[in-house]
């Protein structure tokens, strides 16, 4: 390329030897020297003179900039009196769009159409086994729960095996409703739970914990627990009035109404009776 401000490269070709083997290795570096044409070719005087300048780094960058410029919009001239063709704009490679994913029908649940299916096969499953073991309730919660993974952003059921949600879903909510405990109406090992979903006792013990993550479960936490457990915890009644802690179950109505407004209690306890 010409030191000047026209930016043309040219592509000249060696007389005898390649022109590689006859300059410096420093590249960028200053020569002189004359362009000749040469049957459709350029060639030089075969005189080359170099200048003992060294180039720093802005300037190289410099350099490099000029010559991505110049070969886009000109081209390199490889004929005197040809012009050069300008060069060929990069191809862009069209972005592969994904497929939109297919709504499926969900009977009325609340998750986002990406996660329908999904909801939907693990809802089977977590179906089939409550219809066989637990009831409707268990069944009622299990599913909630599921609409609630499948809402989050990003879910975690968006990868994992379908079965293994299942029951973690399972056993999560019944531990949390205190399954394992024998004295319960409902009670069920955790190894019985696991045996049906085809899992180690385990491996459905360990996605539980991860569920139990996700939905913050605990015994205060009446999203997912049985009306039975509810009615029947009293740390879920108990209050602190000006420093006194009182089963708000005991006093009047309008302090009820209050913590219910709150939500500092599920539900006014003589409703709940009616």
């Amino acid at each position: 390329m010409p030191y000047d401000d026209t930016k043309k490269l040219y592509g000249v070709c060696g007389i005898s030897d390649p022109i590689k083997e006859t300059l410096p290795d420093n590249i960028p570096f200053i020569v002189e020297t004359v362009l000749l044409p040469f049957r459709g070719k350029i060639i030089y005087d075969g005189l080359f003179f170099t200048f003992n300048v060294s180039f720093g780094k802005n300037i190289r960058e410099s350099v490099r900039v000029s010559y991505n410029e110049a070969k886009e919009k000109t081209g390199i001239i490889e004929c005197l009196g040809v012009p050069p063709l300008p060069a060929k704009p990069p191809v862009k490679k069209a972005k592969t769009q994904m497929p939109a994913p297919i709504a499926v029908d969900t009977k009325g649940a609340n998750v986002p159409k990406a996660m329908s299916a999904r909801y939907m096969e693990v809802a089977e499953i977590i179906e089939d086994f409550c219809d066989e073991k637990l009831n409707e309730e268990y069944k009622d919660i299990c599913l909630r729960a599921l609409q609630k993974l499948c809402r989050k952003r990003p879910s975690p059921l968006q990868s994992g095996r379908l079965y293994t949600w299942a029951s973690g879903i399972v056993y999560a909510i019944g531990a949390n409703n205190f399954i394992f405990d024998r004295s319960q109406p409902l009670y069920m090992p955790a190894a019985e739970i696991a045996e049906w979903f085809g899992l180690a006792k385990s491996t459905a013990a360990t996605k539980a914990a991860e569920v139990n993550k996700y939905l913050n479960l605990s015994y205060t936490n009446t999203e997912f627990l049985l009306q039975d457990i509810i009615d029947n915890n009293s740390m879920l009644w108990l209050l602190n009035l000006n420093d006194f802690i009182l089963d708000i179950r005991k006093m009047p109505r309008d302090l009820q109404e209050e913590a219910f407004q709150k939500g500092l209690i599920p539900y006014i306890p003589a409703d709940r009776a009616k």
